[in-house]
Parts: structure tokens; sequence; C-alpha cells
């Protein structure tokens, strides 16, 4: 799990959230408001949701995240963290304290670097590859390598 995460407020301009992402090499940013997670932006999104329609860069990052992201609590085991993300279709799940304070996230790399989740890492990305009718076994098998 990475802890020392970089957020964004939602009042963020998209552009200054893809700056961000660009200088930290990170394909998501947690949205926080007042300590709490309110939703996540990936570069995904940046793509999908502001480019695709032509946003301007000034628009807020809350138009285009993902509000009130699935997320699993800070205690969640690894067979948990992987159901979650195979049955949810995610590749990163954030992490949140009891009172729904953001703890940090869990990516598949954090997993694939776990002794013996290799398997499971492959298994879990091959899911979530099924799930959206895709074809990804080298995706599956570098993650799990």
């Amino acid at each position: 799990m990475t802890k020392n995460l970089l957020t964004v407020g939602p009042a963020v301009s998209i552009a200054e959230a893809a700056r961000l992402m660009a200088i930290e090499d990170v394909g998501a940013l947690p949205v926080v408001d007042r300590g709490m997670l309110i939703g996540v932006v990936t570069d995904r999104d940046l793509v999908v949701r502001a480019l695709a329609n032509r946003l301007p860069g000034s628009t807020a990052i809350s138009q285009v995240m993902t509000s009130s992201p699935v997320t699993c609590d800070d205690d969640a085991s690894l067979d948990d963290v992987l159901e979650t993300m195979s049955d949810e279709q995610i590749r990163r799940l954030p992490v949140v304290s009891d009172g729904g304070g953001l703890v940090g996230i869990v990516s598949i790399a954090d997993i694939a670097g776990v002794k013996g989740a290799a398997r499971d890492v492959g298994e879990t990305v091959g899911g979530i590859c099924r799930a959206r009718g895709q074809h990804c076994q080298s995706e599956a098998m570098d993650a799990a390598h």
C-alpha cells in the first residue's frame, strides 16, 4: 500500500491534475475534501471524460472524477482486496480508516510485490480484463512478474 499520497481538492483544474500526475508519475489522484475521500481521478478519466469531450483545462476535477469510489478498510485482508478489485474491475483501491479518512491506496503493482501474491495478481488482472471483454494475457503476466 502506498501511504504518502499526493491528493487534490475537488476545485483543482483538470490541467493541474494532469500536470501533477505527470510530475509524480502516477495514474490516479485521490480527491479529498476536509480530510475525507470524495473521489478518485485517473489518467483514463482525464482522457475519456475531459479530453474526449473537449473540456477546457480550467474545468474542476470534480466534474470528471469518480465520485464515491469503491474503497476497502485499513484492516482488509489481501484476499478481500483482490476480490474487490476483481469484482469491481479496478486496478487501484483506496484504503480508508473507520472514520472514512484516506489512509493509502493499494494498486496491482503493490500486491505484485507481496511474496506469494503473483499468481493471485495474475488472476485478478485476468478477471478484470475478462469482465471488460478485453484480452489482457500479457498484461496479467507482466503484473504477476
